[in-house]
């Protein structure tokens, strides 16, 4: 009996092989793009670069963006000190300073963050108290990584909606393309993340 359903799953997977290995093309990006937030259609008051984790072209798309928008303000999270958390860590600071000057994204503000799990709600929250005090800034888009968009769109709508504010987000693409992720170990391992990621936040925020 267990030899015949072994060589029957020994057949399916001779049968449905061939056709996941033809309509990869397909379902590889589909795969990523499920990661990918859609950006809304308004203009944003402030731009908010997302930089938990540090990537230059998060600031560089930030600069561009600004020229196009009608954001005044752009917000720089910074890991706090741990002598005092109302001040960035120097390291941090001194890193996120380069990044700014080479994109020519002054001027801008910097926000330290306590890192506290789970690091990119407790951010969000720490940004909400920052338009709390912010009244005249009624709209954010937060430039963030591709694949990092639609949990840090789902993130940043709950917490900040609550505020009023309305809420987009710009995904910006580096080596990691739609259609190159499988390519790599790297790469199926931060896809793989990323969906945990996104899952354990839906059951988080809607619980």
């Amino acid at each position: 009996m267990h030899i015949r359903k072994w060589k029957f799953h020994l057949a399916l997977t001779a049968l449905f092989l061939p056709l996941i290995m033809a309509s990869r093309g397909w379902w590889i990006p589909e795969v990523a793009w499920g990661l990918v937030a859609k950006p809304a259609a308004f203009k944003p008051d402030m731009i908010l670069v997302d930089n938990l984790v540090t990537d230059y072209k998060l600031f560089e798309k930030a600069r561009n963006l600004r020229k196009l928008e009608t954001a005044t303000t752009v917000l720089v999270p910074v890991r706090a000190s741990d002598r005092d958390p109302d001040k960035p860590d120097p390291m941090g600071f001194q890193i996120a300073r380069v990044m700014i000057r080479q994109a020519r994204l002054q001027p801008c503000r910097i926000l330290p963050f306590r890192e506290v799990e789970p690091f990119t709600l407790n951010l969000a929250r720490q940004v909400g108290e920052f338009l709390k005090s912010h009244p005249d800034i009624h709209s954010v888009l937060v430039v963030t990584q591709a694949c990092r968009s639609r949990r840090t769109q789902l993130v940043y709508g709950k917490v900040l909606g609550k505020l009023g504010a309305k809420v987009s987000t710009y995904p910006v693409w580096n080596s990691d393309r739609a259609g190159n992720w499988a390519a790599t170990w790297h790469g199926r391992q931060e896809v793989l993340l990323q969906y945990i990621k996104l899952i354990y936040y839906e059951l988080y925020l809607y619980r």
